[in-house]
C-alpha cells in the first residue's frame, strides 16, 4: 500500500511539474511576442536605425534574463563552447537580440527605409558562381538558418544573383498556443520583407507537409534559373527521405535532402552562401564552391550533397554562434584548436590529456519513401 501511494505521489508530482514547464513556456513566447510587436516593430518607425538596434538588444536582455529559453541558451553556450558564465551570456544575450533584430530589419525594409542599398556586402569566392550565371547556368542556391535579415542579402540581392529566383518557403504555422503566434508574426512579416526587398524576379513557393520537390522549381532550373532554399530544416523521417546525422552540438538530427534533389533532378549545381555580419555594419557572404549534380540516376548521391552543405554550415555555426537562430546544442563540443565539432570528453575523463575526440558525421542514410515531384 505505502508502495502504491508513494508511485501515486510521484505521478501526481511529475503531472504538476510538466504543467508548470508549459505554463512557463507559454507565458515566455507571450513575453517574446510582447517585444516583437508592441516594443520592437514601434522601434522600426524612427529612421534611425542605431535606436532600433538599442531596443532588440534590450529585448534580448530581457529575454535571456526572463525567460526559460534565454536561461537554456547560456548553459548550452556553456556546454557547447566550454566557456565562463560571463562569456556563455554574453553569447547568448546576442543570440537573443538577432531574433529581435532580424524583426526589426524585416520591418524597416517593409517601411522602406532599408533597400538593398542600405549595406555594403563583401564576397568571399563569388568569381566561380558569377562566372557560372554569366554563363547562363541555373543554380541550386543552399541557405542555412542564420540572421534572416542577413539571408536576405545573400539570397536575393539583385546585382549579386541577377537571374529570376524561386524561394523554396515553408508553409504557415500550425494554429495552437503562444508559440504558433508568435511563429506566424514571424512568418508573415519575413514574407512580406522578401517581396520588398526584391518587388522583380522573385517568386515565394510554399512547400506542403509532404517531401515531395515541386515541379515548378525543376522547370524553372532547367529553363535557367535560380531556386533557393533552407538546408538545415530540420526533417521527420516518418514524413519521407531524411538525412540523419550529428550537427553543432547535437549527436542526431534528421534533414531534409531538398538541395540534393533539386540538383539532382535539376541537372545543376549547388552553391551555399553563407552571410556574416562584419564588425562595421557590413555583411561578408561566403560562396562554397559549386558543387556538381548528382547523377540523374544516383538517388542516394543527394544524400552526400547534403552532408556535405551541412558540415560546412555547422563549421560556421561553431565560428559565429550567436548569429544562428536555432539552438546549437550541447551534446557535442566545438573544439577551437581543429575548428570542427566533437564529441564530449567521456565522465570522468581527465581534461587535457586525451583532448577532445574528433567524430565525423553518421553514414548518410535515406528513410521512408522515395522523392516525388508535384505540380
Amino acid at each position: 500500500m505505502d508502495k502504491d501511494s508513494s508511485t501515486s505521489r510521484g505521478w501526481r508530482a511529475l503531472s504538476a511539474y510538466r504543467k508548470l514547464t508549459t505554463v512557463i513556456e507559454e507565458r515566455a513566447e507571450i513575453l517574446r511576442l510582447a517585444l516583437l510587436v508592441c516594443f520592437i516593430r514601434p522601434a522600426a518607425h524612427v529612421p534611425w536605425r542605431a535606436f532600433g538596434e538599442a531596443c532588440a538588444f534590450l529585448c534580448g536582455v530581457t529575454a535571456t534574463v526572463f525567460t526559460w529559453l534565454g536561461r537554456e541558451s547560456v548553459r548550452e553556450f556553456r556546454a557547447a563552447f566550454n566557456v565562463r558564465f560571463a562569456r556563455a551570456l554574453a553569447l547568448a544575450v546576442r543570440w537573443n537580440s538577432a531574433r529581435y533584430r532580424e524583426f526589426l530589419s524585416q520591418q524597416r525594409i517593409i517601411l522602406g527605409f532599408d533597400t538593398q542599398r542600405s549595406v555594403v556586402l563583401h564576397h568571399a569566392n563569388y568569381e566561380p558562381v558569377r562566372e557560372h550565371l554569366a554563363q547562363g547556368g541555373s543554380l541550386v542556391l543552399a541557405l542555412a538558418h542564420f540572421c534572416r535579415d542577413d539571408i536576405l542579402h545573400a539570397s536575393i540581392n539583385n546585382e549579386t544573383l541577377p537571374l529570376p529566383i524561386k524561394f523554396l518557403v515553408g508553409g504557415p504555422p500550425r494554429a495552437g498556443g503562444p508559440d504558433s503566434w508568435r511563429a506566424a508574426a514571424q512568418y508573415s512579416q519575413i514574407q512580406r520583407a522578401l517581396l520588398a526587398y526584391r518587388p522583380e524576379g522573385l517568386e515565394l513557393v510554399q512547400l506542403g507537409r509532404n517531401v515531395a520537390v515541386p515541379a515548378s522549381a525543376v522547370r524553372h532550373l532547367r529553363t535557367g534559373g535560380i531556386v533557393a532554399l533552407m538546408v538545415d530544416t530540420t526533417w521527420s523521417p516518418q514524413k519521407g527521405p531524411a538525412l540523419i546525422r550529428p550537427f553543432a552540438g547535437f549527436q542526431s538530427q534528421a534533414f531534409a535532402v531538398g538541395a540534393g534533389a533539386l540538383a539532382r533532378v535539376g541537372r545543376c549545381p549547388v552553391v551555399l552562401c553563407l552571410p556574416r555580419r562584419l564588425p562595421n555594419g557590413s555583411i561578408l557572404l561566403q560562396w562554397s564552391e559549386l558543387i556538381a549534380a548528382p547523377a540523374a540516376d544516383d538517388a542516394r548521391a543527394q544524400l552526400a550533397v547534403t552532408d556535405r552543405l551541412l558540415d560546412l554550415i555547422e563549421a560556421e555555426v561553431g565560428r559565429n554562434p550567436s548569429e544562428y537562430i536555432f539552438p546549437c546544442g550541447a551534446e557535442r563540443r566545438w573544439d577551437f584548436a581543429t575548428q570542427a565539432w566533437a564529441n564530449r570528453p567521456p565522465a570522468g575523463g581527465v581534461p587535457g590529456a586525451a583532448g577532445i575526440a574528433e567524430t565525423s558525421s553518421a553514414q548518410p542514410r535515406s528513410i521512408g519513401r522515395p522523392l516525388g515531384l508535384r505540380e
